[in-house]
C-alpha cells in the first residue's frame, strides 16, 4: 500500500525538479536598467553613499541602546 505513494512521490519530486531548469531558462534579464542601477551607485556625481554615512556617524554619533542618539536615528531612518 505503502509502495505506490512513495512512487508516485518520487515521480512527482523528480518532475518538480527537472522544470526548475526550465523555467529558469525562459526568463528575461533587463541588462538596461541592470546598468542603470549599476551608474546611479557607482558614479561618484549621482552617489549619496558618502553622504548618508557622514550623516549617520557624524551627526547622529555612536547609537547605544536607550541614548538620545539612537532616537535621533530612528527618527532619521523613519523619514
Amino acid at each position: 500500500m505503502r509502495k505506490p505513494f512513495y512512487v508516485s512521490l518520487a515521480v512527482a519530486f523528480t518532475v518538480a525538479v527537472a522544470s526548475l531548469p526550465i523555467r529558469a531558462f525562459n526568463e528575461t534579464i533587463d541588462y538596461d536598467s541592470i546598468n542603470k542601477i549599476k551608474q546611479q551607485g557607482l558614479t561618484e556625481a549621482n552617489s549619496k553613499v558618502m553622504e548618508t554615512m557622514s550623516y549617520l556617524t557624524d551627526v547622529n554619533g555612536p547609537r547605544l541602546t536607550g541614548s538620545p542618539n539612537i532616537e535621533k536615528a530612528g527618527q532619521w531612518a523613519v523619514k
